[in-house]
């Protein structure tokens, strides 16, 4: 199972360096069958990113529509998976400071759900790298 975040989904709709990354992504797991989801909390993020760059809330939810009839799942955390994103924020990263709540409700959903996180936030994987089941979509294969 891919876990993809935010940072991922946004470049669906913004024209970003490797949004043709992202969207191959998405095409690849879904045309292979391939579990690809994320948890609930990725709507609130891209409509935050879309009200900042007023795009509109229902193409974000159209978009999101669209790739879960291609099997697309939004996920909610279960009591072990919110337990170990409190772990993961209250604790101090060997390259410095602390990743954020969101960041860790993501990775906390592919380390225990034994997933992949695919993300493009760079900062998120300098700081828990070291915890695994992590990659950043520049490095990212189909397998």
């Amino acid at each position: 199972m891919i876990i993809v975040d935010a940072s991922i989904f946004i470049k669906l709709f913004r024209d970003e360096d490797d949004s043709e990354q992202a969207r191959n992504l998405f095409a690849k797991n879904i045309a292979d069958g391939r579990a690809i989801a994320a948890p609930g909390i990725l709507l609130y993020e891209a409509l935050s990113t879309a009200l900042h760059y007023e795009q509109s809330f229902v193409m974000v939810a159209k978009l999101i529509a669209g790739l879960r009839e291609g099997g697309f799942e939004l996920l909610e955390p279960d009591m072990d998976e919110l337990a170990k994103t409190q772990e993961m924020a209250t604790q101090l990263s060997p390259a410095g400071g602390y990743p954020t709540l969101n960041d860790c409700v993501y990775h906390a959903i592919a380390i225990n759900r034994a997933a992949t996180l695919v993300t493009a936030d760079r900062r998120h994987f300098a700081k828990t790298k070291h915890l695994g089941r992590i990659t950043l979509l520049a490095d990212w294969r189909p397998g």
